[in-house]
């Protein structure tokens, strides 16, 4: 679903079935990569720990968290940085899309 939003909109999408799986994607993607869309919880590896290791690789990019839990919820629990950009689920399409939009405008 959000690959298809994404493309629809004319974004260029990589997918990766998780935080490893990202993090060799990107390493090989001879393009530029502007923002990650990445899940706060995941198998594998945090959002948090792949944003980290992700800005190593593209330090340009802007990195995009979405989740299901409340932001005071992962601030407190210490998953999530309080200032980090953050889309919570369920959202909407436009929601999605202007959250996109913010980290593609703003400085990493």
């Amino acid at each position: 679903m959000l690959h298809r939003i994404l493309a629809g909109a004319g974004h260029e999408v990589l997918i990766a079935a998780d935080g490893p799986a990202a993090l060799t994607l990107a390493s090989a993607h001879p393009g530029r990569i502007d923002v990650l869309l990445t899940d706060v919880v995941m198998p594998h590896m945090l959002g948090k720990d792949l944003a980290e290791r992700f800005r190593q690789l593209c330090p340009g990019a802007s990195v995009l968290f979405m989740s299901g839990y409340a932001r005071p919820a992962l601030a407190s629990q210490g998953t999530l940085d309080p200032e980090v950009t953050l889309v919570e689920k369920p959202f909407s399409k436009n929601q999605l899309l202007t959250a996109v939009q913010q980290c593609l405008t703003m400085d990493p």
